[in-house]
């Protein structure tokens, strides 16, 4: 019986250790940043229940995010700002979207080639004409994929700066040879 309960035991200390270690090398992975959780999500826009506002569609380009968003209450709804954390990227100015209806927005701001976003979304926005100002909170999550366009101001910029050498680093490999290819700029 002492033999049966020993060979017991040595199976529960032996699986056991290969849990226990297993256990160990996801959370390494994880601590750092090499298996996030947020890398390996699907892309996603989503807005708190209740606001009326939804996150019907999203894109990235060279220049920022554009979001699609739809009425989904009775009254007209005057969309006035749009902001993300990190990084910040903004939508101001106003914009109508009426009842069951969508209306697109450009966010501008820098991304990264090949980077992952995960930031919170704010939409400030009035019901109806003359409403009382209101808050929707979200999330994004989205990949910037390698960029097929460039900004042209960028480019002219990163030219006439000399500085040309320095897009690839800071807006992804290849954004040099997409301002030349597009534009003839920075070619040298």
């Amino acid at each position: 019986m002492a033999e049966k309960g020993q060979a017991a035991m040595e199976f529960l200390m032996n699986y056991g250790m290969v849990i226990v270690i297993s256990l160990i090398v996801i959370g390494a992975l994880v601590y750092f940043d090499i298996l996030s959780p947020a890398q390996l999500g699907p892309e996603k826009c989503v807005l708190a229940t209740g606001s009326g506002l939804l996150c019907d569609d999203f894109s990235v380009n060279a220049e920022g995010v554009i979001l699609r968003l739809k009425n989904a209450v009775t009254t007209v709804v005057f969309v006035e700002a749009i902001e993300t954390v990190d990084p910040v990227c903004s939508y101001f100015g106003g914009q109508n979207i009426e009842k069951n209806s969508y209306a697109d927005f450009s966010l501008k701001c820098l991304l990264t080639a090949n980077q992952k976003v995960r930031t919170p979304l704010s939409i400030q926005y009035k019901k109806g004409p003359g409403g009382l100002p209101r808050s929707a909170k979200g999330e994004l999550l989205l990949k910037v994929s390698q960029s097929t366009t460039v900004n042209e101001t960028i480019c002219q910029n990163g030219e006439d700066g000399g500085l040309c050498e320095g897009l690839d680093i800071l807006f992804g490999s290849g954004y040099r040879d997409l301002c030349c290819s597009q534009y003839t700029l920075c070619c040298q």
